[in-house]
């Protein structure tokens, strides 16, 4: 009678062990479980988006560099038309290292602001477009940004800072049109890059 009783004593431990392990497993799972966002993962998509920006700016300004290059002679041209910003005219006629990085740097920065909105924009409505498609959109969105920056932005901005409008009458129209197109193309081609992906959960 005793044996029968540890036994069924053994059996119910081993019962009450069987659970807590069970327990114990699934509180290990529901630990290990990777976060995922309920709803489009808008900071990270900003965050992705200013570096795909600045990249595409550095890539748009060393093509603007070669082709000025070839074209005058002068692979720094742009930089310095830039640095009219802060500098006035006066930044046409220098090759003062200091204004040239600040040049690249403000441009750099431009990037990163405009990428982010580009990208959120991208990947919230436009996430799977062909490459035609992606093309024909970084023509528009290069339009767009064009007609802000030079005229919604620039054409009161600089005369505030410098009492002229250098940029906008330096900078002929087919080539202020190519360089944000071609920034927007090159954001759009990265854009696959910067995109959140969910992992299976386990």
């Amino acid at each position: 009678m005793k044996a029968e009783s540890l036994r069924e004593l053994i059996q119910h431990h081993r019962e009450i062990v069987t659970d807590l392990e069970a327990e114990l497993a699934q509180l290990e799972k529901g630990s290990e479980t990777l976060w995922q966002p309920k709803k489009f993962y808008t900071a990270y998509h900003i965050l992705s988006g200013m570096l795909i920006g600045m990249i595409a700016a550095w890539i748009t300004l060393a093509l603007n560099a070669i082709g000025s290059h070839l074209i005058e002679g002068d692979p720094t041209k742009l930089m310095r038309v830039y640095g009219t910003f802060f500098a006035g005219e006066e930044a046409l006629g220098t090759h003062q290292a200091a204004i040239l990085m600040l040049s690249v740097g403000v441009h750099t920065l431009t990037g990163a602001i405009c990428g982010a909105p580009i990208h959120v924009i991208v990947c919230r409505y436009f996430p799977d477009k062909n490459f035609i498609a992606r093309t024909l959109l970084s023509v528009v969105l290069g339009l767009v940004m064009w007609l802000v920056n030079f005229y919604l932005i620039l054409s009161w901005l600089q005369p505030l800072v410098t009492d002229s409008s250098t940029i906008l009458e330096q900078t002929p129209i087919g080539i202020a049109v190519a360089n944000h197109v071609a920034f927007t193309f090159f954001v759009l081609a990265f854009q696959p890059f910067g995109v959140f992906k969910k992992r299976a959960e386990s």
